[in-house]
């Protein structure tokens, strides 16, 4: 009888230590899971970013080029006439 009490009682404290070890478990995951939601808003911000920047450089390139190519042109008109 003492026998199966004091396995009971060991069975009963393991149980115990895996319930602490699962809450603390889920504790972890909890600031894990937030970290995460954080990280993904900071990675949006920088993708949004990203994309405003980008379609500001694709509107100065063609001014850019046009410019580069009138340029271009009004020198080989001066060649032209030489």
């Amino acid at each position: 009888m003492e026998f199966a009490e004091k396995q009971i009682s060991g069975c009963e404290d393991k149980i115990l230590e895996l319930m602490i070890g699962l809450e603390n478990e889920e504790k972890s995951l909890k600031v894990a899971e937030a970290e995460l939601k954080t990280e993904a808003a900071d990675v949006e911000k920088e993708k949004a970013e990203a994309r405003v920047r980008t379609a500001e450089d694709e509107s100065f390139w063609p001014g850019l080029r046009e410019a580069r190519r009138a340029a271009l042109r009004r020198g080989l008109q001066r060649i032209g006439s030489l």
